[in-house]
C-alpha cells in the first residue's frame, strides 16, 4: 500500500504537458504565465533573426545584375581587340586598338597612341595629339558611365542580338571625361549597346550635343560618334 502511494506521488511530480498546462491556470502559474511568454516570445525572435537573409540576399544581387543588364566579361579579359572609330560629319577614321594586360594601344597608318592602366586608371603614355577620348578605352570607365546614365529601352533581333539604349545629359557625361560644359549642360547624347549572349558585340556614343558644347571642342559639328567594335578574345 505504501508502495502504491509513493509511486502515484511520483507520477504526479512528472514534469508533462499536462502539469505544465494545470500549473500555468493555477493562480501562482498565472503570475508567471506573463514572464515565461515573453521569455518564449524573445528566444524565438532571436533565432528567426540569427538565419540567413536568403530574401534580402537575392534582392541584392538582383539590383546589382539589373544595374548592367548584359555580360561584360568578354571585355575584362586580358587581352583582345576592337575598333575604335570616329565618325564625324562625313568622316570617318578608323583605329586598329589591341588591350594587352594593363596595355592599350591604338594604331593609325604609322602612328601609335599607347595607354597604360597607372593606380588602376588608364593614362596616356604621353601628350597625345590625336583626338582621343580614351576614356572609352577603359571597360571600368565605359561601366560607369553606362551605370551613370539613363536607361531607355532595348531591342531584340531575331539573331539573339539585343541593343540596350541609353541617354546621358553634357554634364554628367562631361565630368566623366573631364571636359568643361560652356552651354546647354542638360542637353542628351546617347549610347546604344550591341549584345548577345556572349557579351558586348559593340557601343556607339553619340556625343554631338557633348562636342558642341565643351571647351575642349571649337568647331561646331553636323555629326559626332564614337563607335567601339569589339574583336577576338586572347585569354
Amino acid at each position: 500500500m505504501k508502495n502504491n502511494q509513493n509511486n502515484k506521488n511520483n507520477q504526479d511530480k512528472k514534469i508533462n504537458i499536462k502539469t505544465i498546462w494545470k500549473f500555468l491556470r493555477s493562480e501562482k502559474g498565472k503570475r508567471y504565465s506573463f514572464v515565461i511568454f515573453y521569455i518564449f516570445f524573445f528566444t524565438f525572435l532571436f533565432i528567426l533573426m540569427s538565419l540567413p537573409s536568403t530574401s534580402t540576399n537575392n534582392k541584392q544581387n538582383n539590383q546589382v545584375e539589373s544595374s548592367l543588364p548584359f555580360k561584360i566579361t568578354n571585355l575584362e579579359q586580358s587581352n583582345y581587340t576592337f575598333n575604335y572609330v570616329k565618325k564625324i560629319d562625313n568622316n570617318s577614321t578608323i583605329y586598329l586598338g589591341k588591350r594587352n594586360n594593363n596595355q592599350i594601344s591604338l594604331i593609325l597608318d604609322d602612328n601609335a597612341y599607347i595607354y597604360n592602366y597607372q593606380n588602376s586608371t588608364l593614362k596616356p603614355s604621353v601628350d597625345n595629339e590625336s583626338d582621343i577620348i580614351y576614356q572609352f578605352l577603359d571597360i571600368y570607365e565605359l561601366k560607369r558611365i553606362i551605370k551613370n546614365s539613363t536607361y531607355i529601352s532595348k531591342t531584340e533581333f531575331p539573331d539573339g542580338n539585343i541593343n540596350y539604349n541609353y541617354e546621358i545629359d553634357n554634364n554628367t557625361l562631361a565630368n566623366i571625361l573631364n571636359m568643361e560644359v560652356l552651354d546647354n549642360s542638360n542637353l542628351i547624347n546617347k549610347i546604344i549597346v550591341n549584345t548577345n549572349k556572349t557579351g558586348v558585340l559593340d557601343i556607339t556614343f553619340d556625343l554631338l550635343n557633348l562636342m558642341n558644347n565643351t571647351s575642349n571642342v571649337t568647331n561646331s559639328y553636323l555629326e559626332y560618334k564614337i563607335i567601339i567594335t569589339y574583336g577576338d578574345n586572347n585569354e
